[in-house]
């Protein structure tokens, strides 16, 4: 079993064309994303995009890139594409860093690789928790709800459970989703998260960030 990471790096963004070439100091937002990706515990990192403006400016700085299809419906589907051109195995990991994510910590991605030493875990996230009663009530971040053992059960953008008074004290902890994943390959194959997330809830992983 071996860790590839794989960013994910579109330039047709309906939001912001061209994001992943946004200039952060002097560096471009990919680069920044692709040097902190290498200092986590991978065998390789591959930018995976549709766009030879970025293909060229990840080989300019050092990096290995594949071109992959345009019209991709999703950063899952990018990753699978990218996994079958370096021929991974069923049963290495691969994980979605996302590119536009320039402040990812290669500490958070060793978390979430730690979470498949679990033969059992099929897919796993990152979740924090959340201590503001307006980040609690606020729906452009995402609730995870697990059991016990940390196994994602629901995902939402309101509480689970509901709080008539969100900024009253309640002793329920509530946890945001980071949006990193990884995969099986054997289970990105088959459709990742949107095959497991619900049908087999039991395989979804989730670490608690500090």
């Amino acid at each position: 079993m071996n860790y590839y990471g794989i960013i994910p790096a579109r330039y047709a963004s309906v939001r912001f064309p061209g994001k992943p070439l946004a200039m952060i100091g002097e560096k471009t937002m990919i680069q920044h994303v692709y040097e902190r990706a290498i200092k986590a515990p991978f065998k390789q990192v591959v930018i995976a995009t549709e766009d030879e403006r970025i293909f060229n400016a990840a080989q300019n700085f050092g990096a290995q890139a594949v071109m992959t299809q345009p019209k991709h419906l999703s950063g899952t589907d990018r990753c699978h594409e990218a996994a079958e051109i370096l021929k991974l195995n069923d049963n290495d990991i691969v994980v979605n860093i996302q590119g536009d994510e320039p402040f990812i910590r290669p500490d958070e991605i060793r978390a979430l690789t730690f979470l498949f030493t679990d033969a059992e875990v099929q897919i796993a996230t990152l979740i924090k928790k959340l201590t503001s009663p307006e980040d609690i009530a606020n729906p452009n971040i995402v609730k995870v709800v697990t059991d016990i053992s940390g196994k994602a059960l629901y995902f939402s953008r309101f509480p689970i459970p509901y709080l008539r008074h969100p900024k009253a004290e309640n002793p329920i902890s509530f946890y945001k989703h980071i949006g990193i994943y990884a995969y099986r390959m054997k289970t990105l194959a088959v459709g990742g998260f949107e095959t497991f997330g619900f049908g087999n809830r039991r395989r979804i992983g989730t670490i608690a960030l500090a």
